[in-house]
């Protein structure tokens, strides 16, 4: 028996056995022809197709099975490889063999060429994409997806759609205007391949998840040379105005797991919303690359890409990552998203202005496979973009994003300028990611904080922004090694380029802070602003794991150095110009040795007061009030004031030297309160405490006097001089 229709039975039935409807005779193979049902004698709807030119089939295979009777030039089938396992769609009859032959035509056993119609619904099922989670399938649905995107960008391009869990064994290429738009992304909390309770998390939305090692290829050009290592993207993007929605791409957690998720190949103006990209992606959940563009010979003649990409194809291509926008998605990896031109200039010299991620998720994916990673460079975000002009990579915004990191750094940003990081956060309290890399190495709590760092390239030109408006509890570093050769954390310092805008803005609350730099031509110049109500601003040093509050700033005064019992204790800051340390104070003493060794002649004019002001004296009578003469008894009782020598207890002073004065304790009791400092009154003690003796005016009552013995001296004088 023929595995066909015999001719004969078909032309028997032309008129009624073909043409009935879908499930009463099939139009197919004949292994078990003698028990197949009758042909329906109603063929009332069929007729009716058959009589306009058409004819539904409900497998593919069924339908290239079949011999079809020229009259007919539109086809109809209802499923791939089973009845309803696609959208139904149509194949229209071609006039002569295709050339050349793609998988989106199809010859039927009479030897008819038929093509697929450019449905609005293009699906990748259509294609044979079976999305049934069976490994197996992977090469048969990664040749399907592949086989929907290039026939829809033969079309003009459009939206191809699959619904599904996809296992994929080889990179998918997406040239210009070509949507994928999936169903819904898997769920974020339910892992696929996880479990909760025991019960399996269930399979739901659209996942394409990397089957076996993947093929590595040539993807970056980082060295310029050809050398950059082989890579084995998910998706990789190669054409503008395109983009993936409504996806999961998955990887592994183990060593199988593949390197990209989604590799943007310096192009712009995609969409992507919606798009979780998970597990141990060993260079980065998604990678935007500069190395790319149309004026790169070696990636524009890659041996692997589609015959789409041609000469004509590439001498268009695209030279930048402007304008693609990230909407509502989740990306996780060794790092979860990576700008990258490598040490060279960009061959996207378009930049990358006005490309947004809003409200999008970044998580350090914590497994061992990506752990030699996260040790070095570790970046949550890495950021680098060397252009051939002064303008860096121009603009990038982070909108409303949550940060969940387990490396070394949040933000590694090398070569780059205008970077905006808006209400950004974050996050502990749902994942552990925040204090679990730290606590591995031994990072004490206090400090198990991420870190931004940035490199003398950042912001370096035209007085760009950098700018951090968020929760964002980082240590800002800049890249210096220490007397050991070892980077490690250091105060981050603007730069001295002109004009340079640098700015961190806090949300308001807690305490947080904003710190701006207006550059050479600002208004404020170096701002560092508290959001407490009185304006309070701590001083604070680390030796250790031991923290000194040493000072503070607060618009109230009489708080300095007083309230909270922060009170001034080890520590030192010190002023330097010219390479001079002009003022320092070490919590104890005010020092300045260029004061010091500045001499004069003059006399001191510089009083410290009870309340720790210092103050200039001075004596002028404009300085002066209500006059009068001293009481003629406190010049008598500063001559019962006894000198004495002394050792002082005064820390700092030796303790072993004579020193010689009064005692203000004695000038008190001896009536001289005049001449005694106190501190100031309080209720329990409204005199205050004996401080000091004032020796400057001291001299005064003893000029008095001396007056007047002179003046008894000079009357007995003139009494002997009258007796001779």
């Amino acid at each position: 028996m023929n595995d066909l229709i015999p001719r004969r039975r078909f032309l028997q039935t032309i008129g009624a056995a073909i043409a009935t409807p879908i499930g009463c005779t099939r139009t197919t193979s004949v292994e078990d022809e003698e028990s197949r049902p009758l042909p329906n004698t109603d063929f009332s709807e069929t007729s009716a197709d058959f009589v306009s030119g058409t004819l539904p089939f409900d497998t593919m295979k069924h339908f290239t099975r079949a011999f079809i009777p020229s009259i007919i030039k539109i086809v109809y089938i209802y499923g791939y490889y089973e009845a309803g396992d696609c959208p139904a769609f149509a194949l229209f009859r071609l006039t002569a063999p295709p050339s050349p032959i793609e998988p989106w035509h199809k010859q039927t056993v009479d030897g008819g060429w038929w093509s697929y119609t450019n449905a609005a619904n293009t699906n990748v099922r259509m294609f044979g994409a079976r999305g049934l989670a069976m490994p197996a399938d992977a090469s048969i649905n990664r040749t399907a997806i592949q086989n929907a995107i290039n026939f829809k960008y033969t079309k003009g391009g459009g939206v191809v759609y699959a619904e599904g869990f996809f296992f994929i064994d080889d990179t998918i290429y997406r040239p210009s205007s070509v949507r994928l738009q999936g169903s819904v992304r898997h769920s974020v909390l339910r892992e696929y391949g996880d479990t909760t309770n025991g019960v399996a998390h269930p399979i739901s939305g659209t996942t394409f998840h990397t089957s076996g090692a993947g093929i590595p290829r040539l993807w970056t050009d980082e060295s310029g040379n050809g050398s950059d290592a082989l890579l084995r993207p998910l998706i990789a993007e190669l054409g503008e105005n395109g983009g993936v929605v409504d996806i999961t791409l998955q990887t592994t957690r183990d060593a199988s797991s593949w390197d990209i998720g989604l590799h943007i190949c310096g192009v712009s103006r995609g969409f992507y919303s919606r798009l979780d990209i998970r597990g141990a992606w060993r260079k980065s959940a998604c990678r935007m690359d500069a190395t790319w563009g149309r004026d790169n010979p070696r990636m524009m003649a890659l041996s692997h890409l589609p015959t789409w990409f041609d000469r004509d194809y590439a001498a268009i291509y695209d030279y930048g990552l402007t304008n693609n926008l990230f909407d509502f998605c989740r990306f996780e990896g060794a790092c979860a998203f990576m700008v990258e031109s490598g040490p060279n200039r960009a061959f996207a010299v378009n930049g990358i202005s006005d490309t947004q991620l809003r409200a999008c998720e970044f998580y350090h994916d914590n497994s061992a496979e990506t752990r030699r990673y996260r040790e070095t460079d570790g970046a949550l975000i890495r950021l680098n973009y060397r252009l051939h002009t002064r303008i860096s990579a121009q603009g990038l915004s982070f909108e409303t994003c949550r940060y969940d990191d387990s490396g070394i750094w949040v933000f590694d940003i090398d070569h780059w300028s205008n970077l905006d990081a808006i209400g950004g956060r974050q996050f502990a309290e749902t994942s552990n990611a925040w204090f679990s890399y730290q606590t591995e190495q031994g990072v004490p709590e206090y400090r198990a904080r991420g870190r931004i760092r940035t490199t003398i390239n950042t912001t370096r030109n035209r007085g760009d922004m950098l700018r951090f408006n968020g929760e964002f509890f980082c240590n800002i570093s800049a890249v210096a090694a220490d007397d050991d050769d070892n980077v490690r954390p250091r105060d981050w310092i603007p730069r001295a380029e002109a004009g340079k805008r640098i700015e961190f803005v806090g949300p308001g609350i807690n305490n947080t802070f904003d710190f701006l730099s207006d550059g050479e031509n600002g208004a404020v110049g170096l701002v560092l602003r508290s959001w407490r109500s009185e304006g309070r601003i701590t001083l604070q040093s680390m030796d250790r794991n031991q923290l000194n509050s040493w000072g503070y700033f607060a618009a109230n005064e009489n708080l300095w150095g007083t309230a909270y019992d922060q009170r001034w204790s080890a520590g030192v800051v010190t002023f330097y110009r010219d390479d001079l340390a002009f003022l320092a104070f070490n919590g104890t003493n005010l020092i300045s040795k260029p004061v010091y060794d500045d001499t004069t002649a003059e006399g001191a004019n510089i009083s410290v007061t009870s309340d720790g002001r210092l103050r200039r004296t001075s004596s002028a009578l404009k300085y002066k009030r209500n006059i009068r003469n001293i009481p003629s008894d406190l010049s008598d009782r500063i001559m019962r004031l006894r000198p004495v020598l002394f050792n002082s207890t005064n820390k700092g002073d030796d303790p072993e030297k004579d020193f010689f004065g009064a005692i203000p304790d004695q000038a008190a009791e001896i009536g001289l309160d005049v001449l005694v400092r106190r501190t100031p009154p309080t209720e329990e003690n409204p005199q205050g405490d004996i401080e000091d003796f004032d020796y400057a005016h001291g001299w005064l009552l003893l000029l008095d006097k001396v007056a007047k013995e002179f003046e008894q001296i000079d009357a007995r004088l003139r009494a002997l001089e009258n007796r001779a």
